[in-house]
């Protein structure tokens, strides 16, 4: 089991040593930071970009559950987190229509392509009933969602 720790001059993982105790061992900015963002899941980064998207909370919420689904059925495994995240925020934004969030604004937030972002997509909107909550599916109704997630 291995933890990380990043102080302002140097970057450091803790792991066990040959007697079991905790050992620092150093390794450069590039390689802490690929160490971090494996460990952030999709939808942890969901909250943050729907702020600064400005995205309503309903909205929100359901883009983090559809994330958490996304992680639990591994549907995107070996995609980054942020690309997730994104997709999972443009499934969702589809049962909002009077949301102003656009693909290209998502994307910006995310730092991911469009292109990417929409072959996620592709690939997971035949799942939409997996990502989405059931309550949600019966407000919104089948038909409805079937021609919302097939564009």
């Amino acid at each position: 089991s291995s933890s990380s720790t990043s102080s302002s001059s140097s970057s450091f993982a803790v792991v066990a040593g040959p007697s079991g105790g905790a050992l620092p061992v150093m390794m450069d900015a590039a390689r802490f930071a690929e160490l971090a963002q494996m460990m952030t899941l999709p939808h942890q980064l969901v909250p943050r970009f729907a702020s600064h998207l400005k995205l309503p909370r309903p909205l929100e919420n359901l883009a983090k559950a559809a994330a958490e689904q996304l992680t639990r059925l591994e549907l995107l495994t070996g995609k980054p987190p942020q690309l997730q995240a994104a997709t999972a925020i443009y499934l969702a934004h589809f049962l909002f229509p009077r949301c102003k969030a656009t693909k290209e604004g998502i994307c910006k937030e995310a730092k991911v392509s469009g292109a990417n972002m929409l072959r996620c997509f592709k690939d997971i909107s035949p799942h939409w009933k997996s990502l989405i909550p059931a309550d949600t599916q019966a407000k919104v109704g089948e038909n409805t969602l079937s021609a919302l997630l097939s564009q």
